[in-house]
């Protein structure tokens, strides 16, 4: 009997130790990276912009990661508890990640700094384009024309038009270059 039950014992002892198998319904270690980094960049999204604003398209993201894997927020759940039961894979799984997310920040800020040198030289090469025509001896000042702009665009009342029979409106003064001038007629309110 002290056989059997010690054979049992071992058996058990055997078959709970651990064989790096993981169980149905976990998402695997490679796909679970990669699922992590792209919740952690929703995530990331999510930090910068106001909660209100962004609710509703963080949730649209974390929706299209579990699309993009196949998977659910329950699973990605489960799999995140079991791996935290585990936490040597844990650590190498999150080591990945974070080198990762390393490389994806170099990345974009390295597309700003090109970006940003990029308008630093338009704006550079503009200010020297208009100290350019600052120093052009053609950009001279010059004479737009001799005849005034101001009475073409209104109207002179000469007295008030609301209470006496002789009212004159005179229009603006005749351009002297292309006609004559000729009297305006009177205009009487009846």
């Amino acid at each position: 009997m002290k056989r059997l039950l010690a054979l049992f014992f071992l058996i058990n002892f055997f078959s709970a130790c651990s064989w790096d198998d993981v169980p149905d319904g976990i998402i695997k270690q490679d796909e679970m990276i990669n699922v992590l980094i792209d919740i952690h960049l929703a995530d990331g999204y999510a930090s910068v912009y106001y909660a209100d604003s962004s609710r509703g398209t963080v949730d649209a993201m974390y929706r299209s990661v579990y699309k993009k894997y196949d998977t659910d927020s329950v699973q990605v759940r489960k799999s995140l508890q079991y791996y935290t039961r585990h936490p040597d894979k844990l650590q190498l799984m999150y080591e990945q990640v974070n080198d990762s997310l390393k490389r994806i920040d170099a990345e974009a800020r390295a597309v700003d700094e090109k970006r940003f040198k990029a308008e630093q030289q338009k704006l550079k090469d503009s200010l020297m384009m208009k100290e350019e025509l600052k120093r052009d001896s053609i950009n001279k000042g010059f004479r737009i024309d001799t005849l005034p702009y101001w009475p073409f665009n209104k109207f002179i009342v000469k007295k008030d038009t609301t209470s006496r029979k002789r009212n004159m409106v005179a229009g603006p003064p005749a351009d002297t270059l292309l006609r004559p001038a000729r009297p305006l007629r009177k205009i009487s309110a009846q």
